[in-house]
């Protein structure tokens, strides 16, 4: 199962996969009205899960990520993903980011980036 945390919009493409069906979509609008903590409890995600933690730069606000490969507003928060890191980073088995376009950056989406990637190394070895 997938769960995808962030989405705003799907294509035509990815709804006509014969896989689509397996993700459940936490959208972003959901998780701006109900809260990060709320959208994780309601996505009722099976205790003991193991995850592939992979964070899509694009699902983040352009406002703290500009350089994606596909700018769109209302986005959820750089802290919203923090928390997400910190909640399954223990019981993730695998990790990622993409959608990084380093031509179009300020600065802010590779120090956000990298900050992510440490947030996701350090909380492996937080006591909870």
């Amino acid at each position: 199962r997938i769960f995808s945390f962030g989405t705003r919009s799907t294509s035509r493409e990815e709804f006509d996969d014969p896989d689509f069906n397996k993700v459940q979509f936490i959208r972003a609008e959901s998780i701006l009205r109900l809260g990060i903590e709320n959208a994780i409890t309601e996505a009722k995600i099976p205790t003991g899960q193991k995850f592939y933690f992979s964070i899509d730069m694009d699902g983040i606000d352009p406002s703290y990520a500009p350089a994606v490969g596909t700018p769109e507003p209302y986005g959820i928060k750089d802290t919203d993903v923090r928390t997400l890191i910190r909640k399954f980073s223990k019981s993730t088995v695998g990790f990622d980011v993409l959608e990084f376009s380093p031509l179009f950056d300020n600065g802010n989406t590779a120090v956000l980036a990298a900050k992510l990637i440490q947030d996701f190394i350090g909380s492996r070895e937080m006591k909870n």
